[in-house]
């Protein structure tokens, strides 16, 4: 079953998996871009403008039913495929890359990037920067106590205490093996901490990593890898991180960070090399120690950025679906964009409001609240509002990807400082109870 007719086109046809609104933004860049999208969902979210659109073939299908899918690949004549954010599901993406020789990353590509262990295990065998690890369970230890109710990789975390004070200093990092968006991830920085720390019930029976902390600047990279394997940047954001015992990004800066590409470049293309990755996304998650040079990755995804982080990318004039146009379809060069411009986009973060404070505004994208808020000049350098809380909303701290969903803010400057600022402001504004 698909949700419109399928229809002969001599556009190129591009294989999507995942039809949910998170993604939508990508088939209207696909569609902007005269591309066909062909696309699997077992529950398709999609506008009815996206829905109906002519040059879209959306199947009902769950797209980890690998025969069903091929089948119906194999009558549509796919050209390319493209790699969106749908998590550990993506691997289903890389078999059908391997079946069909198509352009995007491969199963062992995927499989290896989007397990947690198994990307320190490929980091240390290739000799890139990486940092100290255990990964638990681990069928060498035995826990000391199998018939308590706790997981077993968290009898094991209990039972190796000592063995992890020895070897890491608090504080330290605990966080699934196949988590998302933040979801189980913990700044550990107590022994108490270690012990009390329970996963999310999605993830109770995964393994967890114990990682040591890194001290350095930390940023979100996306970058495409082109044919000849060469990595160019398609936006690279300095974080701003939640409060403890928390690791979720509240906010994104940009700015000119040519000189720190510089040194995740390097990094960047000689994973791809060793994973066979061309012409394909990058999304990482990258620490940079400015003083002696080193990079750390913590998390890398041959995939487009999220749906939120992609609107900061146009917000600096990149496009990345552009970029698949002109390199992959039309086989043309890479043209390098701008230098990136001052800008933050922060996250709706309540972690100063007393226990109990829910969301009182009506409409907080007015003319008039903003007008309360910023002067004209100041409201120009607004470059989009998303917000998604409605009256009697609980204002709490963010502590994970899910919260994501109340919105956010982009803003412009002449500095960051002035874009922060502003930013910073507008959430200030969204927890007052005037």
């Amino acid at each position: 079953m698909q949700n419109n007719h399928s229809k002969q086109t001599l556009k190129p046809k591009v294989l999507v998996l995942g039809a949910s609104w998170e993604v939508e933004i990508f088939y209207r860049l696909l569609l902007e871009e005269n591309l066909a999208v062909l696309s699997f969902d077992r529950a398709p979210a999609l506008s009815e403008e996206i829905k109906s659109h002519p040059d879209l073939t959306c199947h009902h299908i769950d797209f980890s039913q690998q025969d069903q899918v091929n089948a119906i690949i194999e009558k549509e004549h796919l050209d390319y495929s493209i790699a969106v954010p749908v998590g550990r599901a993506l691997t289903a993406l890389g078999r059908i890359n391997d079946t069909f020789k198509l352009n995007g990353p491969s199963f062992h590509a995927i499989d290896t990037l989007t397990d947690k262990h198994k990307l320190h295990l490929h980091l240390n065998a290739h000799h890139l920067n990486d940092h100290d690890f255990i990964c638990l369970p681990d069928e060498a230890i035995k826990a000391d106590d199998s018939s308590c109710a706790l997981p077993l990789s968290l009898r094991q975390l209990h039972s190796m205490v000592n063995t992890i004070e020895e070897r890491f200093n608090y504080q330290l990092i605990i966080k699934p093996c196949y988590g998302s968006g933040s979801l189980g991830v913990s700044v550990i920085e107590s022994r108490d901490d270690l012990l009390s720390y329970r996963l999310p019930e999605r993830f109770k029976d995964d393994p967890v990593l114990v990682e040591q902390y890194i001290y350095a600047t930390e940023y979100l990279v996306n970058a495409f890898i082109d044919a000849d394997g060469v990595c160019h940047s398609l936006g690279i954001y300095q974080k701003e991180m939640t409060l403890k015992p928390y690791r979720q990004e509240l906010a994104y800066l940009s700015d000119d960070y040519a000189e720190d590409f510089k040194l995740i470049k390097p990094c960047i293309e000689e994973l791809g090399k060793s994973l066979n990755l061309v012409n394909s996304y990058v999304q990482a998650d990258m620490f940079v120690n400015r003083q002696d040079g080193k990079v750390n990755i913590v998390d890398f995804s041959p995939r487009l950025t999220g749906n939120s982080i992609i609107d900061m990318q146009l917000t600096n004039k990149i496009n990345p679906i552009a970029v698949f146009k002109r390199c992959v379809v039309d086989k043309q060069p890479f043209v390098e964009f701008a230098k990136q411009e001052p800008a933050c986009m922060h996250f709706y973060d309540f972690r100063d409001c007393p226990e109990g404070s829910s969301y009182a505004h009506d409409d907080a994208t007015s003319d008039t609240f903003l007008d309360a808020i910023f002067t004209p000049e100041e409201r120009s350098h607004i470059a989009l509002i998303r917000n998604h809380l409605k009256k009697g909303d609980p204002l709490k701290a963010m502590t994970c990807g899910t919260d994501c969903a109340r919105g956010y803010i982009i803003t412009t400057g002449k500095t960051l400082e002035q874009a922060t600022e502003l930013a910073k402001r507008y959430v200030r504004a969204l927890a007052s109870q005037a």
